[in-house]
């Protein structure tokens, strides 16, 4: 490594005097570089540090002796010297640990380790260098992404105007956007023979009602249980998918999204002290009085009712909420029941609201230059042959796949067949050889370490006969997301990577800590209305959890978040 942050302003003037000058840079430092798009980037070969990240489930870390480092070597003549690898489960505090102690190599591969906001600090402090003037003048590939999808254009877009970091794009997990799935076991809406779907909250309520009380399971007990939650685990909660049908409602503790906010074209509102949400909170604590929703979804862990939807003996379980059925039940194991939940449609609310909850694609950091980099153009080269190609070269970089031995494109007659990828659109490649996740690791290629990553679509078939078969889980959630979920997508989310500066972000997390967080105001008291111990229909004990809210800040913390939708040119 070459400088540390004390030496960050000067650095910075040397920086932003050097992509200003564009190619004569490389020139100034004795470096000629080629044409955007042309290789190999030097004639005389350069170094550069990085520091990148690895999963241990899927690499081992050791890109020296990687089949692609050193065809891109040869490519690029750019040879790396890697400071070092860091592991995904430990990389959020280290990185931590490597941005406070400024000892920084040229570049950092964090792989959304390090946050868009942390990106933006270390941005506007001078450790990280602006990329703005660099995309447009020597990264012909990463410019024309951005070109195709301006909403990333926007959303890597700092508030000072600048870009401090390539992005990772990923659309892939088509299914991870619209996560908030209410699965019903369908054996016993059959044997029952009951209305399937239910449209409406009166029906899914009146359904839960056959599960309790026409003993489904056929044990002669009334122990089924209609409707079971958790308190821990990935959307499993029991408000999100029942409560879109009164509110917009984001997952109550997702705080990275903007938790119990609804945003239209001019203005953001908090969701959570309205008389919709009063309304949807009346419908659960019905559920809850009738033994529909069970007592347990508010003690118990994922893990629990996990083993209690696995009951060897008998199902007992009629529904639960979840992001995908491998929450509550065995994929691919136990009882099998794992193929027998079925999801629903969004409910159809008392106002015709019909809707679900939306989470847009991901664009994370992936990779920054820094300050200590002595030639960011070559750098910025170096790093849009990533972007250029973003199916060929990602899984020649990621894996070192060959095209025509490992995976090729689809001729135009199986196109026709309906392919389809993850999101359910039209497929343009297939693999030809497959690998077993966790077991098999890609030590060819450079995996998570890419230091440019462009998904925005999927593009590896899934043939039509997996249709049948219940274990092909990414099948199972594509037709699920694409036929019951995105039709009913609504334009009033609060997109991710909003930037707040300064003592606005401090403010934030304590606010969104009392307020919106898992154990926050709003969760421990949507739970007593629901179980009673706060009485829903007393307008007195409501007015007060009213002034518990603005006590708390709700106020402020809907202004932070319209400030910064604002600055971030997200209303009309």
């Amino acid at each position: 490594m070459k400088r540390t942050l004390l030496a960050v302003p000067l650095m910075a003037l040397v920086t932003m005097l050097a992509v200003a000058a564009g190619d004569e840079e490389g020139a100034a430092a004795g470096i000629e570089l080629s044409a955007p798009g042309e290789y190999p980037i030097v004639q005389e070969k350069q170094t550069i540090t990085v520091i990148g990240t690895y999963d241990q489930r899927l690499a081992s870390g050791t890109l020296e002796d990687a089949k692609f480092t050193e065809w891109f070597e040869e490519l690029t003549n750019i040879h790396v010297d890697w400071v070092d690898m860091i592991e995904w489960e430990e990389a959020v505090e280290k990185y931590n640990l490597i941005l406070a102690a400024g000892d920084l190599p040229d570049v950092l591969i964090p792989h959304s380790r390090i946050t868009v906001q942390q990106a933006f600090d270390q941005g506007a402090a001078g450790a990280f260098v602006g990329l703005k003037d660099l995309i447009a003048e020597h990264m012909p590939g990463l410019s024309a992404r951005l070109a195709e999808v301006p909403e990333v254009q926007q959303r890597i877009t700092m508030p000072d105007g600048e870009h401090y970091y390539f992005p990772i794009v990923s659309a892939g997990c088509f299914h991870c956007q619209y996560s908030t799935k209410m699965w019903v076991y369908q054996p016993w809406v059959e044997q029952l023979g009951l209305k399937w779907p239910p449209e409406t909250p009166d029906e899914f309520a009146d359904m839960l009602r056959a599960f309790r009380d026409q003993d489904p399971n056929g044990n002669g007990k009334q122990d089924e249980i209609p409707f079971l939650s958790a308190t821990s685990g990935w959307n499993v909660d029991p408000i999100s998918f029942l409560m879109n049908a009164w509110i917009y409602t984001v997952h109550p503790y997702d705080l990275n999204y903007g938790a119990l906010l609804e945003r239209s074209p001019t203005d953001v509102r908090f969701v959570a002290n309205t008389e919709e949400w009063r309304d949807g909170l009346k419908y659960l604590r019905m559920l809850h009085d009738e033994d529909l929703l069970a007592e347990e979804s508010f003690v118990w862990t994922e893990k629990e009712a996990k083993q209690t939807t696995e009951n060897p003996d008998h199902p007992v379980v009629g529904s639960f909420q979840a992001g995908w059925f491998g929450r509550f039940t065995i994929h691919g194991g136990g009882t099998g029941r794992f193929a027998e939940f079925k999801p629903i449609p969004p409910l159809r609310g008392p106002s015709g609201l019909q809707q679900t909850r939306y989470h847009p694609p991901s664009v994370n950091v992936q990779s920054v230059i820094t300050s200590a980099a002595e030639n960011p153009a070559m750098i910025a080269k170096w790093v849009d042959w990533f972007y250029e190609d973003p199916i060929a070269h990602a899984l020649l970089a990621r894996n070192f796949l060959q095209e025509g031995s490992e995976w090729r494109y689809l001729t135009e007659d199986e196109k026709q067949l309906g392919w389809v990828t993850r999101d359910g659109g039209p497929a343009t490649t297939i693999r030809l050889e497959s690998d077993v996740y966790s077991l098999d690791l890609d030590d060819d290629g450079w995996s998570r370490t890419t230091p440019g990553n462009w998904e925005w679509n999927a593009h590896s078939a899934m043939p039509p006969e997996w249709e049948g078969d219940p274990t092909r889980v990414e099948w199972r959630l594509m037709v699920a997301t694409r036929d019951l979920m995105l039709p009913y997508r609504v334009e009033k989310h609060i997109p991710p990577d909003v930037i707040f500066q300064g003592m606005e972000q401090e403010e934030l997390v304590d606010l969104t800590e009392t307020i919106t967080s898992r154990n926050g105001l709003v969760m421990q008291r949507a739970a007593e209305f629901i179980t009673g111990k706060r009485d829903i229909a007393d307008d007195a004990t409501w007015d007060a959890y009213l002034d518990e809210l603005q006590r708390a800040g709700v106020a402020r913390y809907v202004e932070l978040w319209q400030e910064a939708l604002q600055s971030s040119g997200y209303f009309n």
